[in-house]
């Protein structure tokens, strides 16, 4: 079974695919489903049929803090350190080497994947006089909405004061960095390497490319596309689609290429 979104697709193999409505197919040996969003519906029969089942269980070497409040029916792995005050919503899978520190609370029907860090200190100093570096305490937890995903090896810091808010469907790849204070839409989606520096808001329905760095205190507006490695320096409005060094936006950097060159 596979899927294309070609509108001419020739073969002689002999399998299931997936193809928008108006699609040319030249075969005798394939099954064919015409769909609008051929992608969506691989998606939809990989997920139900293909997907490896989790039992639910708490492994005998996951370390659990007696004031934890773990849903029955959630799913804890091998070495996972769960702190006091820490809350987790019903059908939740939390991998292996995982650190949920007090005061987190994850809602019902997410994955957390192997080697996640959420709610620790974030690099957050204020400095005296002579210049000396005082670590300011955040204690303000992280709040995870119902079936949200965190890749690998992702860190998401706890809030100052208030909670770091990770809304509903939100969908963060292995590698990203969340800093203290920021919040993070609905169903928007942050690819792996990116770094969502402090006090950064980001809407719904957003793209995050890979190596992307939003600096403190940004806005990003809801139905943002930001391209591979992208800087964001400041405000990006509702529905802007943006790439490259300060943030410009893909119609004025297409505009800047024409007038540079990249040779010796």
């Amino acid at each position: 079974m596979f899927f294309t979104l070609n509108n001419f697709f020739k073969s002689n193999k002999k399998a299931l695919v997936i193809c928008k409505e108006n699609a040319i197919i030249e075969s005798n040996s394939l099954s064919i489903i015409r769909h609008p969003n051929p992608r969506l519906i691989f998606a939809k029969i990989t997920s139900e049929y293909l997907s490896i089942k989790q039992d639910h269980y708490v492994h005998e070497f996951a370390i659990i803090d007696s004031h934890a409040q773990i849903s029955e029916n959630a799913c804890i792995g091998p070495f996972t350190i769960i702190e006091k005050n820490v809350k987790i919503g019903r059908n939740s899978v939390i991998g292996n080497n995982v650190t949920i520190k007090s005061g987190t609370q994850i809602g019902d029907n997410t994955i957390i994947k192997s080697g996640v860090t959420i709610g620790d200190q974030g690099f957050g100093f204020a400095f005296s006089i002579d210049g000396e570096p005082k670590r300011i305490n955040h204690s303000g937890g992280v709040i995870i909405g119902d079936q949200v995903e965190v890749g690998s090896n992702c860190v998401i810091c706890s809030g100052t004061i208030e909670p770091i808010i990770i809304e509903n469907h939100v969908k963060l790849d292995d590698l990203v960095f969340i800093a203290h204070n920021c919040r993070i839409g609905s169903q928007t989606m942050i690819v792996a390497g990116a770094v969502i520096c402090r006090s950064v808001t980001v809407g719904s329905n957003c793209w995050v490319g890979p190596n992307s760095c939003v600096i403190d205190t940004i806005t990003i507006g809801d139905n943002t596309k930001i391209g591979i490695g992208s800087v964001i320096t400041s405000d990006v409005a509702n529905g802007k689609k943006m790439m490259g060094l300060n943030a410009l936006s893909l119609n004025n950097l297409i505009k800047f290429e024409r007038h540079v060159s990249y040779s010796d």
